[in-house]
């Protein structure tokens, strides 16, 4: 049990860290599901996304999310996003699977062991013979959403290890406290915040001071192509959002102060309030 405020975050990392390479992982189970559909599907391009990608993962609660690009002509032309899904979900109708993102945008694949996968069907879109973006489902609405997926992968493998984990404190926050907020709109609040490497329990207290500050307004896709990362929030849940965001910062503003004051055991009992049962006890 540690007794300093450092090595208490440094235990709290390992505890809600994917241990391996995540990289790895996300791949190898990306290319399982082009092996169980290829006989199925004209698939021109299949590549992981989300957490396991960005290295932002959380044990225990980490699924791979898997783009699987389709050929237009024989898989999309004339058929509703929901189609598209159901016919993804009826080819792997053997297996243990369900419609399961709230955004309505993959059919999630349960294998025996970790992780399960999140499949979400595209299609590529051109503009005169140029790449222009992937259309994925949104079965919620019936529509089509414009995506570069890997504009967003690439931004979050510039930052630098520390922020990486502090992304993942925040995203165990968040789980404790509802989920009020995507994994991805907490992730593109971070590529706006300063690169750091040290000093955990002030840079908590200074992200939640950018959370609340961002969400005041709407953030603008990474993409590119309109929208906003944050559509996903009604008023009610963005209000609620908030609201946790600042009981948030002035607990790790208290749990910070504590620590700059050499008052460690009253720092890391703070921080333990604010993340929950993986943030290590003193003593």
């Amino acid at each position: 049990m540690p007794y300093t405020v450092p090595v208490s975050f440094d235990k709290f990392i390992e505890n809600i860290s994917v241990s391996g390479n995540q990289s790895e992982t996300a791949n190898s189970r990306s290319q399982s599901i082009v092996n169980l559909l290829d006989k199925d599907f004209s698939i021109l391009e299949a590549f992981p996304i989300g957490s396991l990608v960005s290295g932002t993962s959380l044990k225990g609660y980490a699924d791979a999310d898997v783009m699987l690009v389709l050929h237009f002509g024989n898989h999309i032309d004339g058929k509703s996003p929901t189609q598209v899904l159901q016919a993804v979900r009826d080819k792997l109708s053997e297996y243990n699977t369900r419609m399961a993102k709230k955004n309505g945008q993959a059919v999630t694949l349960y294998f025996k062991t970790w992780p399960n996968v999140d499949i979400v069907p595209a299609y590529r879109v051109t503009d005169n013979g140029t790449f222009y973006c992937y259309k994925i489902p949104n079965m919620n609405d019936d529509t089509w959403i414009e995506t570069r997926p890997k504009i967003h992968i690439k931004n979050m493998k510039a930052v630098s290890s520390s922020k990486i984990n502090l992304v993942k404190m925040i995203k165990e926050w968040n789980r404790k406290h509802s989920s009020y907020l995507s994994s991805f709109h907490i992730e593109v609040m971070a590529l706006s915040y300063e690169d750091f490497y040290e000093d955990y329990a002030w840079h908590t207290f200074k992200f939640f001071e950018h959370m609340y500050d961002k969400t005041q307004y709407r953030i603008p896709a990474p993409s590119g192509l309109g929208g906003y990362v944050d559509d996903y929030l009604g008023y009610a849940d963005r209000q609620e959002a908030r609201k946790r965001i600042e009981i948030a910062l002035g607990n790790s503003r208290n749990a910070w102060s504590d620590s700059y004051n050499n008052r460690d055991k009253d720092s890391i009992e703070g921080f333990g309030r604010l993340f929950g049962e993986r943030f290590p006890s003193y003593g």
